[in-house]
């Protein structure tokens, strides 16, 4: 097994006034840093910020050390956040450093330099992730087929940028930059064992929000050494033994002349250290079973007087796991059924849990309020999409009791779900989400 080592470089402080402008480096690094750490089977890491650790000279005799000295058994993963730069006359791409001066590129690194530490670099496999501006420069494509044992035995040299030739966002002040978020968003999403560099680049380039103005590149590094392998990120035993589940489906098995698109995608977890999971299983297993004898009994009382053939269309079952940790799981079952109708007809159903004892959750066993119901009757005009979505939810939350509400939750926001209870032409709106900060969450 290969050791793991992880550098983050963040440089938000900047001497010349003129590059003092970046807020996001230092979250960014942190955010990603600490996210291999607790995920992902990583022997060392380390942090350069501040101005003392992020000058031309510091970097240059840190980074020269650092690739020199590594051993054969190394992997090392870079991420670099900062201001960059491109020379074109020279084909050369620099990173702008704490005490460089932006119109002076003698005071600027240049990645010629890292690159030449690299080529003397022993380790078996580095892999860059650079956030910067003109950070895709000078890149080759060199592809290999044959799985993760030749990734991982073939040395690698290879880097992630977050655009081409080209200027790209830090992102609003106190969030991650638009790269960033995908990289974290990949990474934390990931339950494969083992996850080679090149399959995170391609999620990550796939994931990317095409209305944005830059394009992340992926590609080996010119002349460094690249034999074509890859490194190979590894989930940690806890993460193993933790998030433990697999994909299965329920037939339809109808016996009757008609063609149906039938897709059906279930999670069954498996017992573990905070679960058995019984609860949980059972619940997945009694939302899907339900549905599917509503449509059966529907399609057998149907077809003598109103059965088409082609106006049937489809039926997919299928979920979303929101949040998943040592406290909880809040999960959806969601359907989509269109028969009949100018419209799709959608189902959400929720299951959340807490752990040890497992014990279903309603709205009130997680947000604490002297009134939960008069607390979302100000909250959903707030974050409603229109009028329109505002009037119809809080209609329905006359109807209902708020621990009636199909709910679901991450570290970011509570999502809501009427759509059960409006009519297909309106299930546009039937579902809303709102911040978690907006709620005092018990612990």
């Amino acid at each position: 097994m290969n050791i793991t080592k992880v550098i983050g470089i963040a440089i938000n402080e900047y001497d010349d006034l003129k590059l003092n402008t970046l807020e996001n480096c230092f979250n960014d690094i942190s955010t990603i840093t600490s996210l291999l750490k607790s995920k992902y089977k990583t022997d060392d890491i380390e942090i350069l910020t501040g101005k003392e650790k992020t000058t031309r000279k510091y970097l240059y005799n840190f980074l020269n050390s650092y690739f020199v000295n590594a051993l054969s058994n190394e992997n090392i993963l870079l991420f670099y956040a900062g201001h960059g730069e491109y020379n074109a006359l020279n084909k050369i791409t620099f990173w702008q450093t704490s005490d460089s001066l932006p119109d002076d590129s003698s005071t600027w690194f240049s990645l010629n330099d890292l690159f030449s530490f690299i080529k003397n670099s022993k380790a078996i496999h580095i892999s860059l992730v650079l956030d910067s501006c003109f950070s895709g420069g000078l890149f080759e494509n060199n592809y290999r087929g044959g799985g993760i044992k030749t990734f991982d035995n073939k040395k690698s040299r290879e880097a992630l940028t977050s655009g081409g030739l080209e200027r790209v966002k830090d992102g609003t002040i106190g969030n991650l930059s638009p790269f960033t978020n995908v990289v974290c968003k990949v990474l934390e999403e990931n339950s494969d064992k083992e996850l080679s560099f090149i399959q995170f680049a391609h999620n990550v380039i796939l994931q990317f929000n095409l209305e944005k103005d830059q394009t992340p590149k992926f590609c080996s590094i010119e002349n460094t050494g690249h034999e074509g392998g890859s490194l190979v990120l590894v989930l940690n035993d806890k993460e193993l033994e933790f998030k433990n589940f697999s994909d299965y489906s329920i037939n339809l098995d109808f016996n009757y002349p008609i063609k149906i698109n039938y897709t059906c995608k279930l999670p069954k977890f498996r017992k573990n250290s905070i679960s058995d999971f019984r609860i949980i299983n059972s619940k997945i297993e009694s939302i899907a079973f339900e549905y599917i004898s509503e449509i059966r009994k529907h399609i057998a009382e149907s077809l003598d007087f109103r059965i088409q053939e082609d106006k049937w269309s489809s039926l997919e079952i299928n979920y979303e796991i929101l949040t998943y940790d040592e406290k909880h799981i809040s999960l959806i079952i969601k359907v989509e059924d269109f028969f009949y109708s100018a419209y799709p007809n959608d189902r959400v159903y929720s299951i959340n849990i807490k752990f040890n004892p497992d014990i279903k959750m309603v709205l009130s066993d997680l947000v604490e309020s002297d009134d939960l119901q008069k607390l979302l009757k100000d909250l959903i005009p707030k974050y409603s999409e229109c009028k329109e979505q505002e009037y119809l939810l809080l209609d329905k939350l006359e109807e209902m009791y708020y621990d009636q509400i199909e709910f679901a939750f991450d570290s970011k926001n509570i999502n809501l779900y009427f759509v059960n209870e409006v009519i297909r032409a309106y299930h546009a709106y039937g579902n809303i989400s709102i911040p978690i900060s907006e709620f005092k969450v018990k612990k």
